[in-house]
């Protein structure tokens, strides 16, 4: 265990008594508490107790083991607990029940300290094996082992120092408190009763405990002269004070330490630190998107070629399809035109073949009009002349038929034309509109790549500009 220089105060009042120990008054001061203890308890040749300073001095000892105990016993909870509330519950026994202990050490009545550590052990262990034992489970085990240790330790320093009727009293007032109604017990170690208020109720032999309250009470610097009575409460308040100083930034460390778990574990210390885990998140975030950029701005401007490129093979097949689509009503339309054309062709011919028909038709009949007759040839005695041909007679069946020809030729170049003036409309809108949209396909395509191009080049210059404002680590 740590310890610290005495304080100049301090210093000065012990080079004081070390300058007096060489001379009888020192001597006499020394010797004088173990000599009024035997006188006051010593009636009729009984068993004395030991000399209150020599046993002051041996629970001082005890008091530093208990403390080393009980660190040990936190560590070993905390470490089983593994939590926060754990390790802070921890911190509170220990600085409760080490500064308890202290405190009664460095009193100015060694029996009464003695005393009133046995009850505040016994009551720490009873209370740990009846309530911190159910809430922490095993866990709580360490304390329980070493609060049961503990226990027994006192009690052999105190029958160091007692005999054994004073011992069998004291053992018979803590156990009639402990016995008592427990919702009447304090659960607060600063706040437990002393040993002289529980001697008055219980139920031991009031002789033996009249003398452990005088006991307790003793004033072992009584009847000495008033200048050795001065020296001697000088000396060992100074070393009272000089032993519980040294020990404090023990647990003023272990205060320390329990405010800052409390202050980190507070609702408040807990949003604030989550707020700077989430803005450290958020820049590690911001970093590692800063040094992706580049190489999401080349995906991006691979994605948007890529997708300007299917767009274009999409107009061009699209451009493709509605071509096909027109072609086949215009192939369609250029059949029947051809179809129509050699109609007309046929009905031509045979028109001209009926005009020509009509024509001779009509000249046999013209008035007035005679052939010419054929010279006469003065057959030669012995020419022999051919018989002409016979013509064919008339039929005007003939002439019937070649008018109904024309007549359905007529109509049919009627149907032709008719046709004709309806399919040439749809076929120039059917034109027009696959002009007007291989437009808008191309025109719609050159907008696409240049809004992409316009986004990586943005893309491009934001992440210039947040690399160039992120801090570097």
């Amino acid at each position: 265990m740590r310890t610290r220089q005495p304080s100049g105060l301090v210093a000065g009042w012990l080079v004081l008594a070390g300058g007096l120990t060489g001379c009888g008054l020192l001597k006499t001061t020394a010797e004088m508490p173990g000599r009024v203890a035997t006188a006051a308890l010593n009636p009729g040749g009984k068993p004395a107790p030991a000399d209150p300073l020599l046993m002051q001095t041996r629970f001082m000892r005890f008091a530093d083991l208990f403390a080393t105990e009980v660190e040990q016993a936190t560590l070993a909870f905390a470490e089983r607990t593994g939590t926060p509330e754990g390790r802070i519950q921890a911190l509170e026994w220990r600085i409760d029940y080490a500064n308890a202990i202290w405190r009664l050490a460095s009193g100015s009545r060694p029996y009464a300290a003695l005393f009133d550590a046995i009850i505040v052990i016994t009551f720490v262990r009873h209370v740990h094996e009846q309530h911190w034992s159910e809430r922490w489970g095993e866990a709580d085990r360490p304390m329980v082992e070493a609060l049961t240790r503990l226990e027994e330790s006192v009690w052999s320093l105190t029958a160091e120092g007692l005999p054994e009727p004073y011992l069998g009293q004291v053992r018979q007032i803590v156990a009639d408190w402990m016995a008592g109604d427990p919702t009447s017990r304090i659960s607060e170690v600063a706040k437990l009763p002393g040993f002289t208020e529980l001697g008055g109720t219980s139920r031991a032999n009031p002789g033996l405990v009249s003398e452990l309250t005088s006991l307790v009470r003793l004033d072992t610097l009584s009847g000495l002269e008033p200048m050795v009575r001065e020296v001697a409460q000088s000396r060992q308040l100074l070393e009272r004070i000089f032993y519980y100083l040294q020990r404090q930034p023990e647990l003023l460390s272990a205060r320390v330490e329990l405010l800052v778990l409390r202050a980190s574990h507070s609702p408040e210390a807990q949003g604030t630190l989550a707020s700077v885990e989430r803005v450290s998140q958020a820049a590690a975030s911001l970093a590692a998107t800063a040094a992706a950029l580049p190489a999401s701005v080349a995906a991006e401007r691979e994605a948007a070629l890529a997708q300007l490129s299917a767009e274009l093979t999409a107009q061009r097949a699209g451009l493709v399809a509605d071509l096909e689509t027109a072609r086949a009503p215009l192939v369609e339309i250029l059949t029947e035109t051809q179809g129509t054309a050699e109609a007309g062709r046929a009905m031509a011919d045979s028109l001209t073949g009926t005009l020509t028909a009509l024509d001779a038709f009509v000249g046999r009949f013209d008035d007035g009009d005679e052939p010419p007759a054929a010279p006469e040839v003065a057959p030669e005695a012995d020419q022999e002349v051919a018989p002409a041909p016979a013509s064919k007679p008339f039929d005007v069946a003939e002439y019937g038929l070649a008018a109904e020809r024309i007549g359905v030729a007529a109509h049919e170049l009627e149907q032709t034309i008719a046709t004709l003036e309806r399919s040439l409309p749809e076929v120039q809108r059917v034109l027009d509109e696959t002009t007007a949209r291989a437009a808008r396909a191309i025109d719609h395509a050159w907008k696409r790549a240049l809004q992409l191009v316009g986004f990586a080049l943005g893309g491009l210059v934001l992440a210039l500009v947040i690399v160039r404002r992120v801090p570097r680590a």
